[in-house]
């Protein structure tokens, strides 16, 4: 029977539906049930007890006193209802309205030429690394154990497919199954752990420092299956986050530590003119979305090969540049550019935005650079952590302090 509204009030343990009649008219159904009395009435109890009773329910209710269940979780190829520990929960994964054709793994190629096109332009000799990632996550959505490895897509120039790339796995993989988040606080804040617990996790303009908690919490999520954290206004408890992450950004990356294993690196200059066509999204419009779903269902994944990443010339430049350190050579320049300062904020030398995070990674810098801490003092209106050159008096010191503080407010 098909209903088109859902109403129900948990101090009474009633709910009631209306739904079509069979003379074309609507009626109103009042339902009590005992097992209401063990638990808080939610829409996810309702729900499943619907199914279970034959009633059909629309895709989205929110007449009436509604309560979402506290119990929303993500459980792919299972219905938006289902039990989990004896509890009736709402389940956040929705099958992709793209579907895949059944074929062979030639004919998915031949069928996606297209988007093989782009994929050789942006990944290189590693495409086929790339797919058969990709293709994994799709065949596996929610794998016991996911491989350790992420992707870092940038381009130096705006316009080069990124964002293309990253709809289009939104749209292949299904919405609720693809996270996309921007800014460093989707990554690290309270109740993001949630955003962990898709398919896929991608992250635009996420810009972390080597040492800094963003990236250790990227590093620490892209290395563990579970994780003990709170989600907001929640306790803590244990989350599965089978997500693996692709970053999306415009810039090189400058955070990698020397023997980092856990990044591929492409960079998307060379598809600047290509994608520009609109060839190519006239074909996703037409049935490619399709096409591409098919290759990544088809396709003949090797598990072993997605746990090591490839080496590719983007990474090598990366690892270069953490190697020699580029954040040293700005601070040395700032100091050489001010040879009458004595006294320096930890931001203005690493060039970032006093509301930045640094971390504990930027000390060693700063002493690298030949400059020690004395602590917070009042300066220019702010009372920071300070920092002078290492052949500084104290005496030179305070006396710059001196003219420098601003007096207290009464």
């Amino acid at each position: 029977m098909n209903c088109t509204e859902l109403n129900f009030e948990n101090s009474v343990n009633r709910f009631w539906l209306t739904c079509e009649s069979t003379n074309g008219g609507k009626t109103r159904r009042t339902f009590y049930d005992a097992h209401m009395q063990l638990h808080s009435v939610d829409e996810s109890y309702v729900r499943l007890w619907a199914e279970e009773n034959g009633y059909s329910l629309p895709e989205i209710v929110r007449k009436g006193r509604l309560q979402k269940t506290p119990n929303s979780l993500w459980i792919p190829n299972e219905p938006p209802v289902t039990r989990w520990n004896m509890y009736a929960v709402e389940n956040l994964w929705r099958p992709s309205k793209i579907k895949p054709d059944d074929m062979s793994q030639d004919q998915a190629l031949e069928e996606a030429h297209p988007f093989v096109e782009f994929l050789k332009l942006g990944f290189g000799s590693h495409w086929e690394w790339v797919l058969n990632w990709l293709s994994y996550r799709y065949q596996n959505p929610k794998p016991a154990k996911k491989p350790h490895s992420a992707l870092y897509i940038y381009s130096t120039i705006h316009g080069t497919g990124k964002s293309t790339l990253a709809t289009i796995l939104e749209e292949v993989f299904g919405y609720t199954n693809v996270k996309r988040v921007s800014g460093g606080e989707s990554v690290t804040a309270k109740g993001s752990v949630a955003n962990w617990t898709r398919a896929l996790l991608i992250a635009e303009e996420v810009s972390p420092q080597l040492g800094s908690n963003l990236y250790q919490t990227i590093k620490s999520y892209t290395g563990q299956d579970t994780v003990e954290q709170d989600a907001k206004f929640k306790e803590f408890s244990t989350w599965k986050i089978p997500a693996q992450l692709v970053m999306i950004s415009n810039h090189a990356p400058t955070f990698f530590e020397s023997s980092d294993r856990r990044f591929a690196v492409f960079n998307f200059d060379g598809l600047l003119n290509w994608i520009k066509d609109e060839n190519f999204y006239h074909w996703l419009s037409n049935g490619g979305l399709s096409a591409i779903a098919s290759l990544f269902n088809c396709w003949s994944v090797d598990e072993r090969s997605i746990w090591e990443v490839p080496m590719t010339v983007e990474k090598e430049g990366a690892l270069r540049m953490s190697t020699l350190d580029l954040n040293i050579e700005r601070i040395k320049e700032v100091l050489a550019n001010n040879p009458d300062r004595a006294v320096f904020e930890a931001h203005e030398l690493l060039g970032l935005d006093k509301d930045k995070n640094l971390g504990n990674q930027y000390k060693h810098k700063l002493k690298a650079a030949g400059l020690e801490p004395i602590g917070q003092h009042r300066f220019r209106g702010g009372r920071p952590s300070l920092w002078v050159r290492e052949s500084t008096t104290e005496e030179e010191w305070r006396r710059e302090l001196h003219k420098n503080a601003e007096p207290d407010v009464l």
